[in-house]
This record gives C-alpha cells, sequence and structure tokens, in this order.
C-alpha cells in the first residue's frame, strides 16, 4: 500500500513543487521499493503543461502497486522588459536597434519574444516614439517606450557644375551644361529653378540655382550661369547669276531677291549695292552683291551678276513691192521708197543690192535686198520685189448673134469668126463656148467667147450669142376604154395610158376627166381625155371612156371588247359604238345583243355591230361586254390588343360588306415566339365575295409575360472552414416559360482569412427577364485546432562548449499546419530527466534553451538523460493544440573498455530531474 500521495494541483509557472517522499507498506516485504515515473501531456488553453508523477511500489517478489499526482502549470504573469534608453542620432540612416540600443526581456516561464513599432511623434521634428513589447508563450505582453530624437543640424555641401558660354542654338537643360553635386551625413534631393534673361535673337542669359536639401530640411543653394551667344553669320543664297537682252528691267523685282536664314533668330535685313562695266551700245556688265544681316548684327554676302548683252538685229521694214508699167523707171526716189529700220539699244545704217530676172517681151522681175546694220554688228534684211509689167490687153471684135433651127450646125464656120490686134506683140484668138438650156424642149443658148491674147498673157474677150428653135408638134396613142369597180383607182396606172413622141425633146402626158353618177352609190362614167405636150408647147390629143361598178361590202371596226365593273352602265354610250366606211357611199350601222350570266351580278354580252351601204352591200363584227365583279369585301379588323401570357382574353372579330353579293369571313394566325411562353400573333382577317374577291386586314395580339417568378431560398446553414459553402439550392417556378438561377456571394471575414458570413443572394430570372430575388447566410467557423507535430529523435550524448551559444548543439523544431489561417507555434515546458542514480550537482547535466518553435540542446547529459519538452500552437481563431515531445540520449561507443560507475552515491535511488528554459 501506498500513502502520502499528494492530490492534483494547479500551480503558477514557476512554482512547481518538488516530488514529496511517499510511502509503501507490504505484509511481506518490511521494505518495499518506490520509484518516481515522470510523464508530460498536452496542456489545454492557457497551460503550460500537464505533468504526471506516478509512484510504483514494488515488492520483494516483484509484486507492485501505483498511485499517481497530476498537476496543471499555468501561466497568467506578464513577462519582464527592460527598454534601451532615449537617445539622439544623426540623421534617419542611424536608427536601426543595432545602433540605438534593443529592449531585453525575462518571463519566469519559458522564452520571450521581443518587437518594436516606430512612430513618427506628430508636432515633434525628427523625433521617432519606438514602443517595445516582450510576449511570453501564453500571450502575455510588457510594453515600454524609448524616444530617439534626430539631431541633423548640418545643410549639405553643394557644388554647381562650371559655369558655360553655349553657341545658339545650344541644349540649355542639365544634360548639356552639367548638374550640380552634393554630399551630406543624412539622405537629400537637388533641385534647380532657372531665371532667364532674353539676348538678341535667341541668345539667352541663364542664372540657374541649384538647391540640395536634406531630410531635416536643412539646405544650401549656389548658382550656375550659362550664356547663349550668337556669333554665327546667317546663311544667305544669292538669286542665280543671268544673262539679259538689251534692252530690259535689271531691278530686283524683276531678276530675284537673296535669301537669307539664321540658326539663332530671325533675318533683319536683306539688302543690295549694284557696280557696272559698259559695253558696246547700250550692253553692260552689273555686279549685284547681296548682304544679310541677323539680329545680333551678324552678316554675310554673296554676288549676282546680271549681263545685258545686245545680240537682236535692228527692226528693218522694206518699202512696198512695186509693179510698173513697161518702160517705166525703177530706181529709189518718187514712187519707189526706201527701206526704214529701228533698232532699241544703238544707232544702224541701211544699204540695198538689186538682183533682175528677165520677163515676156521687154519685162523684167528685180529683187532688191535691203540691209540694217546697228552698233554691235548686228544686222537684218528684207527683200523688195520691183515688177515691170505688161497688162495692157490686145483689142478684138466679135461676129454678130444668130437663130438657127434645133439640130443646125452652130459651128465658126457657119455662124461667123472674130479678129483682134495688139500694141506690144502678136495676138493669137481661140473660143470657148457656153451652153445653156433654151426656152423649151431640146432648143440651147450658145454663149461663143472670143479670147485675143499678146505675148505677156494680156487678153481681150468678146462674146457671140447663138439661139436654136422647135416649131413642130409631138404625136399620141389613147389607151382603149374600160369598166372598173367602184372605189378602185382610175388613175391611168390602173386604167392604162397614152403613148407619145417628139423629134426635139421631151413629151409631157395630161389628162382631164369628164363623169357623171349612174345607178347608185357613187357609180359613174368617166371621159378622160389625153394631151401630149412637148417642151415647147406644140400638143396633140385623144379620148378614152371608164366605167365604175359597186359590188364591194362596206367595212366596220367594231369597239374594243370591254370589261366593266358590277352595277355599270353597259349601254353603248358607255361601252362605245361600232364605226364603218365604204370606198363607194354612206354607211348605215345598227347592233343586237345577247347575254350569258356569270358570278353573282356578273355577265357576258355579245354585241353584233352591222354596216350597210347604199348599194345593199353589209358587213357585220361582234364586240363582247364582260360585266365583272372585281371589288373585294370592305374589311374591318378588330383593334389590336395586349394580353398576359396563359390568361383567356377576348380579342374580337371582324367584319365585312360587300356591293355586288355576299360575303364570308375567314382568319388564318402567325405566329412569333417570344421569349418564355409569349408570342406575338398576326391575325389575319380575310372577306371573300361570290366572285372570290378577297380583302383582308391584320390583328395583332400580343401575348406578353410581365409576372416574375416564385422562389424559395435554401435555409441558412453554418460549415467549418475548409467544407463545401454550397449549402442547399434554390428553387422557383413560372407560369410563363423556363427560369435559371444565379446566385451572387457578399464575404464578411471574421477571425483568420476564410472564417466569416457569406451572404449569398439567390436570384431566379425567367426567359422574359422577370426576376425575384432572395437571402441566404453561410457562417464558416473554425474549431478545428492547427495539426503539430515535432520531429524529436534520440541523440548520442556530446560535450557541449561553454560559451552557450548553439554553434555546436543540436535543435529540433515543432511545426503546425492548418487549414484555415495563420499559425504560430512555440515551445513550452522542457524537461530534463538525469538517468536513475544521478543525484549530484556536477556539471554532467544536460543544457537545453529555446527560441520560438525551437529548442537547441547545448549538452545532452550523460546517457540515458531523457529530454522531455512540450510545444503549444495557435490559429487566428483561437484553435490551440499541443504535443509532448521526447529525446533520449544514447550512449558513445567506448573505445577503452567499459566505464563504471565512479560516483559513491546509491545506484538505488530515484531519479531527480531538471528544467531549463
Amino acid at each position: 500500500m501506498i500513502s502520502g500521495v499528494p492530490g492534483e494541483a494547479t500551480v503558477e509557472c514557476a512554482a512547481l513543487p518538488p516530488p514529496v517522499a511517499v510511502t509503501a507498506t507490504d505484509e511481506c516485504d518490511a521494505n518495499p521499493t518506490v520509484s518516481l515515473d515522470l510523464t508530460y501531456g498536452s496542456p489545454g488553453v492557457g497551460e503550460v503543461v500537464v505533468v504526471t508523477r506516478t509512484w510504483t511500489a514494488t515488492d520483494a517478489d516483484g509484486n507492485s502497486s501505483s498511485a499517481s499526482q497530476t498537476i496543471t502549470v499555468i501561466d497568467t504573469i506578464s513577462p519582464e522588459i527592460s527598454c534601451p534608453s532615449d537617445v539622439s542620432v544623426e540623421c534617419l540612416g542611424d536608427v536601426d536597434p543595432s545602433n540605438t540600443g534593443s529592449a531585453t526581456g525575462s518571463d519566469s516561464c519559458g522564452s520571450v519574444t521581443i518587437s518594436h513599432n516606430d512612430t513618427l511623434m506628430p508636432g515633434a521634428s525628427c523625433q521617432i516614439k519606438r514602443v517595445w513589447t516582450a510576449a511570453d508563450w501564453c500571450g502575455n505582453e510588457t510594453d515600454c517606450k524609448q524616444i530617439i530624437t534626430l539631431t541633423d543640424n548640418e545643410a549639405p555641401a553643394i557644388t554647381c557644375p562650371d559655369s558655360a558660354e553655349l553657341e545658339c542654338p545650344a541644349d540649355t537643360s542639365s544634360n548639356g551644361t552639367g548638374e550640380a553635386t552634393a554630399t551630406d551625413n543624412c539622405d537629400y534631393e537637388i533641385s534647380s529653378s532657372d531665371e532667364t534673361t532674353q539676348g538678341c535673337g535667341d541668345t539667352l542669359k541663364i542664372a540657374r540655382t541649384w538647391s540640395a536639401t536634406d531630410s531635416c530640411g536643412n539646405s544650401s543653394s549656389c548658382v550656375q550661369m550659362i550664356l547663349v551667344i550668337d556669333t554665327t553669320a546667317p546663311s544667305i543664297a544669292c538669286p542665280q547669276s543671268i544673262t539679259l537682252e538689251c534692252p530690259t528691267d535689271t531691278g530686283v523685282g524683276a531678276n530675284g531677291s537673296a535669301t537669307g536664314n539664321d540658326s539663332c533668330g530671325d533675318v533683319t535685313s536683306i539688302v543690295s549695292s549694284d557696280s557696272s562695266a559698259p559695253g558696246c551700245g547700250g550692253s553692260e556688265t552689273i555686279t549685284r552683291t547681296w548682304t544679310a544681316t541677323d539680329e545680333c548684327n551678324n552678316s554675310n554676302s554673296c554676288e549676282q551678276v546680271i549681263t545685258v548683252l545686245d545680240t537682236t538685229a535692228p527692226e528693218i521694214t522694206c518699202p512696198a513691192d512695186v509693179t510698173v508699167e513697161c518702160t517705166a523707171s525703177t530706181a529709189p526716189g518718187g514712187s519707189n521708197s526706201a527701206a526704214t529700220a529701228t533698232d532699241s539699244c544703238s544707232g544702224y545704217g541701211i544699204t540695198y543690192s538689186d538682183a533682175a530676172a528677165p520677163g515676156c517681151g521687154n519685162t523684167e522681175t528685180i529683187t532688191r535686198s535691203w540691209t540694217a546694220t546697228d552698233e554691235c554688228g548686228n544686222n537684218s534684211s528684207c527683200d523688195q520685189t520691183l515688177a515691170v509689167v505688161d497688162t495692157t490687153a490686145p483689142s478684138i471684135s466679135c461676129p454678130a448673134d444668130t437663130v438657127i433651127e434645133c439640130t443646125s450646125s452652130s459651128a465658126t464656120g457657119v455662124t461667123g469668126e472674130a479678129t483682134g490686134s495688139d500694141t506690144c506683140g502678136g495676138v493669137s484668138i481661140d473660143h470657148s463656148d457656153s451652153v445653156a438650156d433654151g426656152d423649151c424642149g431640146d432648143n440651147i443658148v450658145i454663149t461663143r467667147k472670143f479670147t485675143a491674147t499678146d505675148d505677156c498673157g494680156n487678153s481681150n474677150s468678146c462674146t457671140q450669142t447663138i439661139k436654136t428653135e422647135d416649131t413642130t408638134a409631138p404625136s399620141i396613142t389613147c389607151p382603149d376604154d374600160v369598166v372598173v369597180e367602184c372605189a378602185t383607182s382610175i388613175s391611168p396606172d390602173v386604167t392604162g395610158g397614152p403613148t407619145a413622141s417628139d423629134t426635139c425633146g421631151d413629151v409631157k402626158i395630161v389628162y382631164s376627166d369628164e363623169g357623171k353618177y349612174t345607178d347608185c352609190g357613187f357609180n359613174a362614167e368617166i371621159v378622160r381625155e389625153f394631151t401630149a405636150i412637148d417642151d415647147c408647147g406644140n400638143s396633140t390629143t385623144c379620148r378614152q371612156t371608164i366605167t365604175s361598178e359597186d359590188t364591194t361590202s362596206p367595212s366596220i371596226a367594231c369597239p374594243a371588247d370591254a370589261t366593266v365593273e358590277c352595277l355599270a352602265d353597259t349601254s353603248a354610250g358607255a361601252t362605245g359604238s361600232a364605226t364603218g366606211s365604204d370606198t363607194c357611199g354612206d354607211v348605215t350601222i345598227g347592233s343586237s345583243d345577247s347575254s350569258a350570266p356569270g358570278c353573282g351580278g356578273s355577265e357576258t354580252i355579245t354585241r353584233t355591230w352591222t354596216a350597210t351601204d347604199e348599194c345593199k352591200n353589209s358587213n357585220s363584227c361582234d364586240q363582247t361586254v364582260t360585266v365583272v365583279d372585281t371589288t373585294a369585301p370592305v374589311i374591318a379588323c378588330p383593334p389590336d390588343v395586349t394580353i398576359e401570357c396563359a390568361v383567356d382574353s377576348p380579342t374580337g372579330a371582324a367584319t365585312a360588306t360587300d356591293a355586288c353579293s355576299g360575303v364570308g369571313i375567314t382568319r388564318s394566325d402567325a405566329s412569333a415566339p417570344g421569349c418564355g411562353n409569349s408570342e406575338t400573333i398576326t391575325r389575319t382577317w380575310t372577306a371573300t365575295d361570290d366572285c372570290d374577291n378577297t380583302s383582308s386586314c391584320d390583328q395583332t395580339i400580343t401575348t406578353v409575360d410581365t409576372t416574375a417568378p416564385s422562389i424559395s431560398c435554401p435555409a441558412d446553414g453554418t460549415v467549418e472552414c475548409g467544407e463545401s459553402t454550397r449549402v442547399g439550392s434554390a428553387t422557383g417556378s413560372d407560369s410563363c416559360g423556363g427560369i435559371r438561377f444565379h446566385s451572387e456571394d457578399s464575404f464578411e471575414p471574421s477571425c483568420g482569412g476564410d472564417a466569416g458570413v457569406i451572404t449569398r443572394t439567390w436570384t431566379v430570372t425567367d426567359d422574359c427577364g422577370n426576376s425575384t430575388s432572395c437571402g441566404q447566410t453561410v457562417t464558416i467557423i473554425d474549431t478545428t485546432p492547427p495539426e503539430l507535430s515535432c520531429n524529436a529523435n534520440d541523440i548520442t550524448e556530446f560535450d557541449g562548449d561553454d560559451d552557450d551559444d548553439d554553434d555546436d548543439g543540436v535543435s529540433f523544431t515543432a511545426t503546425a499546419v492548418d487549414v484555415c489561417s495563420n499559425v504560430r507555434v512555440k515551445v513550452g515546458w522542457i524537461v530534463s530527466v538525469p538517468p536513475p542514480g544521478d543525484d549530484d550537482d556536477d556539471d554532467d547535466d544536460s543544457k537545453v534553451k529555446a527560441k520560438g518553435a525551437t529548442i537547441t540542446i547545448l549538452d545532452s547529459g550523460s546517457p540515458g538523460t531523457v529530454i522531455n519538452w512540450t510545444a503549444k500552437s495557435i490559429d487566428d481563431c483561437g484553435n490551440i493544440s499541443a504535443v509532448s515531445c521526447s529525446i533520449t540520449v544514447l550512449e558513445k561507443e567506448k573505445e577503452h573498455g567499459d566505464y563504471g560507475d565512479h560516483d559513491d552515491d546509491d545506484d538505488g535511488d530515484h531519479p531527480w530531474w531538471k528544467r531549463h528554459w
């Protein structure tokens, strides 16, 4: 039996009581052996570790019994923290804790995590408040404050780039003129500003102020001067040199002006000056110098040469060509004038020379060449022709006019010869006849022209007229008498014509009729007298008798067939009358009708028209008058209507009337589908009369869906983080078509990243866009603690060095994962249990330290030592998990025999334990 075991207890960290001495009694063994065993359980929320002490009593026969005590260790005491002193530092770059100091902390129940947060103090110039926080494993925290004052009062040192003098045009940016440099024991920025003064043209004077300002507002400046100057003359382009003909305009307006350009402003003036060298007559050479000046008085020049030449000959005008009669004088003077000339550029002189060509008789042609020459040797010529001619015609005398019979000879031997003479040469005589029609028939009038011509072709003429005449009548023979049909042509082409001839020309035949009507119509007897007349009016006559009779029916033309609408007028006055004609008298026209009925009030009338002439000859034709009904009935549709889908609503019926028959009404529908079960019906109403004439009208019946569907949301739900958030689906229905569902989520997070509340809006929409919505709430919770594990394994004994760093230690780390949020892991208790029998206080105990989720064994202690440690993890939603880990120290393999236990203690003593943080 075991006695003296204390009860269960909850103690503050660092107040774990030592094991008590318990006793055991046994009926058969006066001194049973009592041993102590320690186990470490996973802590709960707010706990550090759970220690179970188990005492076991064993008698000499190996019988045993046990009793346990459970001690729960908690930590509610905040750690201690010590802040570094307030400091003053130079510049922001020196505020790292390595320069300003770090806080230290300790906790009676484990390791401490130190962190800090900086804020710039409002209203303070360059002063930082740094709050240091020490946090232990169980979330207890302590703060302290450190003030860091920045003491940067020194302005940066700035160096300006060299002042610059640049030729215009120039890049005045810092890329071309350089940038200032600066040095400072703190961060700084360099900026610049320009003050610009305009000079001539585009020249500038720039005062560029460079400023360097550090992070505490200290600044320094320097000034760089930049001059943009213009020493470059403008460019100038002269007009091309030119050669001109005298006289000419040598001014600038006629021969071009120079142009100029300047890269640094405008060209203010372009002027010219001339120098001249004279030539022959009015010619000269002009050198024109052009000068361009810019706004800064730089100038440039070029020359243009203008050459004025005289290559134009004088303008000469010859006297008019002269024709003089044979033996007249041809020398200049008197009526034979001289040439004249003009020259626009100098003086001139005029000369002439003659060349003669002989003509007929004593005539000749003189070519006189006149020449004008100016002071530059240019000359021009012209020719004058002097013709010495014989223009006097010879004299001539013609024979007398005469008349001869048609066909008689008109030779000169019969009608006479002309005679002639000339005072300046021989004469030849010839003649030519011009024949014109005479007064009739083949009679002619001959105009005979006699011409006398001298050696120079001068001629003189006279005329003789010779006429012919016809006095003999023609002969004629008449055609036989003839009988013809009335209205048949009685022209000689039909009834025959006479024949006639004449010995001296053509014959014309004419006739005249004398007639009388006989029995009926236009029947008659005609006596036709033919007369043959020759071209000179000589004539002869004969007679022919022509009798006409009527045996031919008159012609008739019916009016066009007519189609008239039912109830219309069918009389001849409305549908037209026949017309008739007869080639041999008047016509009488009559008509008769026959009818065939049709549909309704329609019919077909056959109207026979008859024409009869005065000789009782007749002719007929038929006209068809069709009475039709083509007029459609008049129909009236009911008005268009709009009805709700699936509602039985009256839509009305069409009405119709017809003026000529009965009416029947039918209908047909054409549907255009709309959304859902809605549609647009085009109802065509048709009225048909007895003759199948129809008329239609359309009525539009619109079936609409304006009613929203019904919806029912699924119940609100709660799911564990990581599970599907789809908790049921909405249901709904619609009376007029299909429906579709859509959901939209809005998420309001709570703890962690994935826990929170989803507000899910369900919307059902029918085919016509009508919609209804409802809401569902899905709550995502996180009640699952993280999965925590440690990677502990047995180690071989080793001795660490004495500096307590971890460069030769062995580390083990606890890790945790959580499906819903971040996880923090920390080491809790570390308990090192020496091997049995090791109860001294020498330095062979193990040494262990912890940081965060990692323990580092600095010294393993003796073989057989068991290092027990706990780790705890907590996620963002406060779920906690804990794990106990154990590491056994194994003995090294001995090299020189077995090392026994050299201490003087009792190996049967119970082991003791030591705790390390």
